[in-house]
């Protein structure tokens, strides 16, 4: 008889296949950073997991994009393969290679307008392009390319997750953490994708996801030990967020969207002096021209800055909400995530900053001080922002899932807000001319702030709490 495990801060129920019998059981205390821990749960089974019989047995699965528009893709298997093309199954030996045709899949000597399913002919892996994968694969062809889909269990799914989010060196809690924060983020994003032939990508708009070569044993365990478990509130699951470190502070969901939720709410992090991020603290020196090149690019034309103001901030006074742009030409207001998002998550960290500026004739006197200077990083050019207004959207039915993604669209708000893996320098020092004005960003943390602090996770899991 399967089951499905919904986890608090002490305790977890266990749901068994009958939604009459529901089974409390008491568990080991498990750290989840502090923004969960006011999650409350609730009996009844949400249908949304409600699965038919032969998936029950293995657990839900995901249908994870690898690509949307490829002209062509391998696949092989040790064991041979078997292809299902509208009900007839066609066996292989070791190696396929399919192409497009205008909007058909070519095989060998076999052409075929419909969708395709690939899995191995014995129990073991696929390889796509020559990287290994659980499950078993879908390939749809439109005028595009070949949609190339890896449909999947989401504990399996979850083992080429968790290497792309959380280093496996860390504390084995707050591996645990992270693995039910990215199985409730996927479970409650089913669909997200719908539109494409998924539910999620394989890229950071969703989750990092690289199949087996992602998969690591300490990962894994903290996946297999968290079989299951998801977060809930009152009976539905949980809207998670998480990011990398909170610079001492988390943002509560109605300072960063306007929407009130009782589980995500700002915190201060008690022993955030104690951590050992390398994100702790960070600068970002950046010129007017710059800038003014970057509101050009969204449509905003108020000439070289002058001056840039933080103009709200959060109830603790430490994240920017909004910040007014003074120009030669004029003044704009924009909300601190559009900001960021403007000039790039990975080089404005977070909206945790300061600012500070150094005048042309400050800059003509100590030109020749500096001996080296970071390599600034390219900066994508933005989508123009249209205004989304939080009040009309509810008033017109919409779901808290779909504003959420309009707003990701428009301001930037984005679920998973992680540093990469690589290091990364404390300074970034954009080239500027001694003549023009320079804007200093002095900041904490990296990511938005909402949900939960992989680095406060791993201090708490270090310190036992």
């Amino acid at each position: 008889m399967s089951s499905l495990f919904f986890r608090g801060e002490d305790h977890a129920i266990m749901l068994k296949e009958e939604p009459t019998r529901k089974v409390m059981l008491l568990l080991k205390k498990f750290i989840i950073f502090k923004i969960f821990l006011s999650l409350m749960l609730t009996l009844p089974l949400s249908p949304t997991l409600a699965k038919d019989s032969a998936i029950e047995a293995k657990g839900i699965e995901l249908r994870v994009g690898l690509s949307t528009s490829a002209r062509s893709a391998s696949f092989s298997s040790d064991g041979g393969l078997i292809i299902i093309c509208g009900g007839r199954k066609i066996y292989k030996d070791g190696k396929i290679e399919l192409t497009l045709e205008g909007s058909s899949i070519r095989i060998d000597n076999l052409k075929v307008s419909e969708k395709l399913t690939i899995l191995p002919a014995s129990r073991g892996l696929l390889s796509y392009n020559s990287k290994p994968y659980r499950g078993r694969f879908e390939i749809i062809p439109n005028s595009r390319g070949l949609t190339i889909v890896n449909v999947v269990n989401v504990e399996e799914y979850l083992y080429g997750v968790l290497g792309a989010e959380i280093p496996s060196s860390w504390p084995m809690e707050a591996l645990k953490a992270q693995a039910v924060v990215s199985r409730t983020y996927a479970i409650a994003n089913l669909g997200k994708h719908r539109a494409n032939g998924f539910d999620l990508c394989a890229s950071v708009h969703c989750q990092g996801y690289g199949g087996v070569s992602s998969e690591d044993p300490k990962l894994k365990r903290a996946v297999d030990e968290t079989r299951g478990e998801i977060l809930t509130y009152r009976g539905e699951i949980a809207k998670v967020f998480y990011h990398s470190d909170s610079g001492g502070f988390t943002l509560s969901a109605k300072s960063a969207w306007g929407e009130d939720l009782p589980y995500l709410k700002s915190l201060k992090e008690d022993f955030y002096q104690e951590t050992s991020s390398p994100y702790s603290s960070w600068k970002l020196e950046i010129p007017s021209t710059k800038l003014m090149e970057l509101l050009n690019d969204i449509g905003l034309d108020v000439g070289p800055p002058k001056d840039i103001l933080i103009t709200k901030k959060d109830e603790f006074g430490f994240r920017a909400l909004s910040l007014k742009i003074v120009g030669s030409k004029g003044a704009v207001e924009i909300p601190a995530t559009r900001f960021r998002q403007l000039i790039g998550f990975t080089t404005l960290r977070s909206t945790a900053f300061t600012i500070s500026k150094k005048e042309p004739l400050e800059r003509v006197r100590k030109a020749n001080q500096r001996e080296t200077q970071n390599e600034a990083p390219d900066i994508e050019k933005p989508k123009k922002r249209r205004n989304v207004n939080v009040r009309e959207l509810l008033a017109k039915g919409l779901s808290y899932d779909e504003i959420i993604l309009i707003l990701a669209e428009a301001y930037g708000i984005i679920e998973r807000d992680v540093a990469p893996k690589d290091e990364v320098s404390k300074e970034i020092i954009f080239p500027s001319k001694p003549d023009e004005r320079v804007f200093i960003f002095e900041g904490r943390g990296w990511g938005h702030g909402v949900g939960m602090s992989q680095w406060g996770a791993k201090l708490m899991a270090e310190r036992g709490k």
